[in-house]
Parts: structure tokens; sequence; C-alpha cells
């Protein structure tokens, strides 16, 4: 089998045309060397990618565990929103319910206040119909006293023509009492057309409240469907209780398969902390790569803090030497000037050496004239050669003094180079300073990019360890203190609310009964004041009976 290293220089070969007939060239150690760490980091990138590609899949697959979790957390907020929705329904039914309760309350005020205006109405009639009857009866027995008055005087006419005339009297008397019986009957009949047209108001009102009772026995009844409907629909809700009650029995059995689900898969549980461990064991490998990083940050920190100081002594070295460069100048601007100064003072020494030449000249030219005229050849020979050792003492003086200045001029103009070169060395070694400064900030950003990579991934993987311990609680069954809390606090507001629930379906059916009371009082009462209406309604008709008969003995009587 061929290994990789040799596929990819037969590659190589192969795109630069080697001839195989030729010898392949062989590296030499280093270049070995430097194939084998190619290889050993290859195979460090591919582990590296696999454990990628492994950390990759194990988020794609707590991914969908989210999903689901996040789709399970719509279902029960679906669930509970349901049943947020059939309690404010029944709350609602209950409110409707209550609202017909006190309707029905207010109908069966208005009922009784028209029953209490009706019998109030017949006590009064039945007052005035006992009234008008004595009335009547005293008119009839008045009436039989006339008669047999009448008769009895009829029978004493024969005897005297005197009682005739008392006759006559007495018939005027009664003529006149006949008329004011007759208006006294014309009153009563006004009173009973009176009474016959309050008789016809009363049986009009009492239509009326049979139709307001009609009403009355229709809302009654729409009320008694409403009920069936309410027991419909509680019987819906105890019918949904119960099929909740298998759902709950079915899901404990689903439960306890869990459990034995659960048994089965802790073998499984075992495996994946085995590989727990291993991760852990990787993690520790991570972190103390990681420390590594650290320490080298930490190093290379303190190496640009050393740079850092150096460089600040460089700078402060250059300053200092740039002070010397300027202090230099200074003085060779100064040596410049003195040299200009003592170029200036040769030139006017020369003068006055040209002039004291001239002078010379002159004195030994006035020395041989006089010495021609006056003195010896001995004397003129002493003199001239106290000339001659006078101008050779100023000759060299005046040399001295100019090689004293050759020799500071160029000790100055070698100090000045000097200092030329070491501001270039400084600038060199400023601009290198700072470049290995900027390295080093690249090489620190680096290793905190790097860092920061390693603590994501460490932060994933702690992550994906708490997921996995997450998930092996749940599937063990173990639940935290929180979700226990909850569950309690759920069981208990669910208990709270059925009991509720159970206290308003009494309360409603106590209601329903009362009503039911209610409305068959109100039946019985409406019976009872139908029949009572019937015997008021016979009674008139026979008062209206007795007055006609009446009327008719009264014209027999006319």
């Amino acid at each position: 089998m061929p290994t990789p290293n040799q596929s990819q220089i037969s590659m190589v070969l192969a795109e630069l045309g080697w001839n195989e007939a030729h010898a392949i060239p062989v590296a030499n150690e280093e270049n070995q060397k430097l194939i084998i760490r190619l290889e050993e980091l290859q195979n460090s990138i591919f582990q590296r990618n696999n454990q990628l590609d492994i950390e990759h899949s194990k988020v794609e697959q707590l991914k969908h565990h989210m999903k689901n979790v996040q789709q399970e957390i719509d279902y029960t907020n679906s669930l509970c929103n349901l049943r947020d929705k059939e309690i404010n329904e029944e709350l609602h039914q209950i409110k409707l319910t209550e609202r017909e309760y006190q309707r029905l309350i207010q109908e069966n005020k208005k009922i009784a206040k028209i029953h209490y205006d009706i019998t109030e109405k017949k006590s009064f009639l039945e007052t005035l119909f006992y009234q008008k009857r004595k009335e009547l009866e005293n008119s009839s027995n008045i009436i039989d006293s006339d008669k047999n008055s009448l008769e009895n005087l009829m029978k004493t006419i024969g005897e005297s023509d005197e009682d005739m005339k008392i006759i006559e009297k007495y018939i005027k008397q009664d003529n006149t009492k006949i008329k004011e019986l007759d208006l006294e009957v014309e009153k009563l009949t006004q009173i009973r057309n009176e009474l016959n047209s309050k008789l016809d108001t009363i049986y009009t009102n009492t239509l009326v409240n049979q139709i307001a009772l009609d009403n009355l026995s229709k809302d009654v009844k729409h009320a008694y469907k409403q009920r069936d409907e309410l027991i419909k629909q509680w019987e819906n809700v105890i019918n949904q209780m119960r099929q909740r009650d298998v759902e709950l029995d079915y899901f404990t059995q689903r439960l306890n398969q869990l459990k034995s689900e659960v048994c089965e898969q802790k073998q499984l549980n075992k495996e994946k902390l085995n590989f727990l461990r291993s991760q852990e064991e990787t993690n520790s490998d991570v972190k103390r790569h990681l420390n590594e990083i650290i320490t080298n940050i930490t190093q290379s920190k303190q190496e640009l803090i050393d740079t850092e100081m150096k460089r600040q002594d460089f700078h402060s070295e250059l300053e200092a030497l740039k002070r010397t460069v300027d202090k230099a100048v200074s003085d060779l601007e100064a040596a410049r000037a003195l040299s200009s100064q003592l170029k200036k003072e040769k030139e006017t020494k020369l003068q006055n050496l040209e002039k004291v030449k001239e002078t010379v000249e002159n004195s030994l030219t006035r020395l041989a004239y006089v010495t021609e005229c006056k003195l010896t050849a001995e004397q003129y020979a002493d003199e001239a050669d106290k000339q001659l050792l006078s101008q050779e003492l100023n000759h060299e003086l005046f040399c001295k003094q100019m090689n004293k200045l050759r020799d500071e001029k160029f000790k100055i103009n070698q100090k000045y180079e000097e200092l030329v070169h070491s501001e270039k060395l400084l600038k060199q070694t400023i601009s290198g300073g700072e470049t290995t400064k900027r390295n080093l900030i690249e090489k620190i950003e680096m290793l905190d990019s790097q860092l920061l990579k390693q603590q994501e991934v460490l932060y994933r993987q702690d992550f994906t360890v708490q997921s996995l311990e997450r998930r092996i609680g749940k599937m063990s069954g173990e639940q935290s203190v929180e979700q226990r809390e909850l569950m309690e606090n759920k069981i208990n507001e669910l208990t709270k609310e059925l009991n509720e629930r159970v206290n308003t379906v009494n309360l409603l059916t106590n209601q329903l009964g009362n009503l039911g009371r209610e409305v068959h009082r109100v039946k019985r009462e409406h019976e009872s004041l139908l029949q009572k209406n019937a015997t008021f309604t016979n009674q008139l008709n026979t008062n209206e009976l007795e007055m006609d008969i009446m009327l008719k003995k009264k014209r027999n009587l006319q």
C-alpha cells in the first residue's frame, strides 16, 4: 500500500513531467525530518477535522433534540390554551345562567306585583259588589214594603172616599218614590256599566298578564333548554375528564414502559459515561494545552513589557545621544566659528608678517646702508644672525599654532562623524524595536484569538457534557427540585380548579332546582289566578242576570 506521502510525491513528479528512467532525488536528513513533521501535522489536522466532524454531529443532534423539546413545549402550551378557553367558556356559561337567574327573579317580582295589584283590585271590586248588593236588597225590601202598603191601600179604597184621597196622596208619594227609585236604578245601571268597563279593562289586563305568563313560560322553556344544554356540556366535560383519566392511565402504563426502557438503557448510559470520561480526558489535555498557551501568552506579555522597557531605555538613550549630538553640533559650529576666526587672525597675522617682512626688508636695506656707512662686517654678520634667529622663532611659533588648529579641526570632524554614525545605529535599533514590538503585538493577538477559540471549544464541550448529564438524568427518571415543585404546584392548581368546578356544578344544579321550583310555583299561581278570574267572571254574570231580573220586575211593577 503506498503511503499518502508517496502518492503526493508521485503526483508532484507527474506534474513536473519527471522521467522515470532518471533517479528520484532523495531528500537529506533535514528535509526528511520536515517531511515527517509535515506528516505528523497532517495526521493531527486530520484527527482535528474528525473531532470537528464529531462535534458538529453532536451539535446537530442537540439542535434536533432542542427542536423536539420546543415542539413538546408548543404542544403543552396549545393544550394549556385549550384548557383556558374551555374554562373561559364555562365561566361565560355560568355568567349567562346567573344573568338568566337574575332576570327570572325580576320577572317573578313583576308577576308577584301584578298578582298583588289584581288581588287589590279584586278585593276592591268585591267590596263594591257587596255594597251595591246591599243597596239593591234594601231597595227590593223597600219595593216589597211599598207593594204591601199599596195592596193594603187598595183594600181600603172601597171603604171611604177620604181614604181614597189619602190613597191618592200616598200614590203621588209612591210615584215620587218610584221616580226616585228609577233614578237610583239608572245610577246603578251607570255604575254597572262602569263596573263592566272596569271588568273589561281587568279582563284585558288579565289577557296581557296571560300573554306575559305565556312569554314567561316560553322563557322558562328556553331556560330549561339552556339547562339541558348545560347538562349536556357538563356531561361532555365529565366524558372528557373520563377520557383524560383513561389517557392518564395510558400515560402511567407508558411511564412504566419508559422506566423499563430506562433500565434497559442504563447500559447505554454507562457507555456514554465512558465516552464522557474520555471526553473529559481530552478536555483535560485541551486544558493543559490552554494552560501552556496562557503561559506562553504571559511570557510573551512579559517579553513585550521588557521590550517596552528596553524601548523606553533606548528612547531615553537616543534622546541623550541626540542631546550630545546637538551639543557636538553646537561645539562643531563653535569650532567652525573659532576656525574661521583663527583663519581671519591667520590672514591678519600673515598680513602683519608681510608688513613685518617689508619692515625687515626696509630695516635691512637701512641697516645695510648704515653698515655700509658706519659698521664693520663682523657687526653686520652678528646683527643679521640675530634677525634670522628671531624670524625663525616667529615662523616656528606660527607653524605650531597652525598644527594645533588643524589637529583640533580633525578631532572635531572625527567626533561629528562618530556622532552621525551612532545616530544612524540608534535609528536602526529603534526601527528594529518597533518591528519586534509589532511582531509581538500580532503574536499576542493571534494567541488571544487562539485562546478564545479554545475557550469556545471548552464551553461547547461543557455544554454538551451538561446536556448529556441532563438527558441521562431524564432517562433515569431523575427530576430536579424545581421541576418537582413546578409539578406539585401544577397538581395543586389543577385540584383546586377541579374542586371549584365541582362546587360551581353543585351550585348550578341547586340553582336549576330552585328555578324549577319557582317556575312550578308560578304556574300554580297562574292557574289559581285563572280559576279566580273564572269564578269572578261567573259572579259578574250572575250579578248581571240578577240585575236584569230586577229591572224586569221593576218594569212589570210599573
